[in-house]
Parts: C-alpha cells; sequence; structure tokens
C-alpha cells in the first residue's frame, strides 16, 4: 500500500511541477498546480511516518530521535539551524509502545516545526533523560521566544497537549521573549 500510493503521489506532486512550469506564474492554474504539489509532497512524508511508527523494528527511542534528526536535517542546514542531541546511543535499549511512540514523535516535530516557523532559531537542543521507569524529554530553542498568554493563532500548542493526554504524559511550554522556548515532556515507557 505504501509503495502504490507513495509512487503516486510522487508521481502527481512532479507532474504538477513540471506542469506548473509550463504555465504563467501569475495565473490561477499555477498556483493551484503548485498547492497539488506541496499537498502530495506532505501526503508521501505522512504516509512515510505511519508506515515508520508501526514497524515493530523502529520501536526505540534511538530509533526515534534518529528519525526525527533525518528528516529535518535537509531543512536545518538550509537554515543555518542546529539541532544538538547527546548519548543517543543510551537510548536503544529503551523500547516504547508504538501509541507513545507515534505521539512523541509528532509531538516532537510540532515543537520542532514551531521553533523553525516562528522563533528564528539558531539553535535546537534534544536532552532525553531516564529516571526510573520514567522519561524526561525537553526541546529548547534559543529563538525570540514568546508568552504564552498571547497566543492567538494555531492548534499546534493545544494539539500537543492532546497528544501527551492520549498517553499520559505531562507536558509543560516555557518562554520568554528574547530567551526562547522549552518544550518539557514527562512520563512513563
Amino acid at each position: 500500500l505504501h509503495d502504490n500510493v507513495g509512487a503516486g503521489l510522487t508521481e502527481i506532486s512532479i507532474l504538477s511541477e513540471l506542469t506548473a512550469t509550463e504555465v504563467s506564474e501569475e495565473s490561477n492554474v499555477s498556483k493551484n498546480l503548485t498547492k497539488i504539489s506541496d499537498l502530495s509532497r506532505q501526503l508521501v512524508e505522512s504516509m512515510s511516518d505511519i508506515v515508520w511508527v508501526v514497524n515493530p523494528n523502529r520501536d526505540s527511542l534511538y530509533e526515534l530521535i534518529v528519525r526525527l534528526k533525518d528528516s529535518y536535517s535537509e531543512l536545518f542546514f538550509e537554515m543555518g539551524i542546529t539541532l544538538q542531541t547527546s548519548d543517543l546511543e543510551k537510548l536503544v535499549n529503551i523500547k516504547i509502545p508504538m501509541d507513545v511512540r507515534q505521539n512523541l514523535y509528532l509531538i516532537l516535530k510540532e515543537s520542532i516545526n514551531n521553533a523553525v516557523k516562528h522563533s528564528s532559531c539558531k539553535t535546537i537542543t534534544l536532552d532525553i533523560a531516564q529516571i526510573n521507569k520514567k522519561m524526561k524529554i525537553e526541546i529548547t530553542d534559543d529563538g525570540s521566544g514568546f508568552k504564552l498568554n498571547q497566543i492567538r493563532t494555531g492548534n499546534g500548542l493545544y494539539n500537543m497537549k492532546q497528544r501527551a493526554d492520549k498517553i499520559n504524559w505531562k507536558i509543560r511550554t516555557d518562554s520568554e521573549i528574547g530567551l526562547g522556548t522549552k518544550v518539557t515532556l514527562e512520563g512513563k515507557i
């Protein structure tokens, strides 16, 4: 299923990009083709994430962090952002159930997306500590920060909270103007 749908969506993306270059850039047709191309690329990425999450060979916290790093490496390079992690090897034997893996992955992606889109950061740090059977994950950026009570648009923080609640984890977001943002996740594995 993944191969067939992924190949089809990739072909749609490529064909719409090629067609858009043949049409005047100012026309609605070109804009719509660009939207089609972007949407198909996003769907291919989402499908790849789903296949990765359900793969039982990818059940360690180490695999989750490596997947996260790999999926952002090109974007970080282009934007001049550094993702700092340490001691990833200690995470190899920490197995996490599929529902926890999926929700953690999506929470961490949302945190990174927020940092990239809104903070103008240059460094994102991912720290992970295991205390008995509990994990503490902190994702911190050195960006512009924001006032939590002045968030106007989007569902990012709300969705992260909902996902954390689904797996019985606690999530806290701390931010201060000029000092960046830190998202802290804590829960049992």
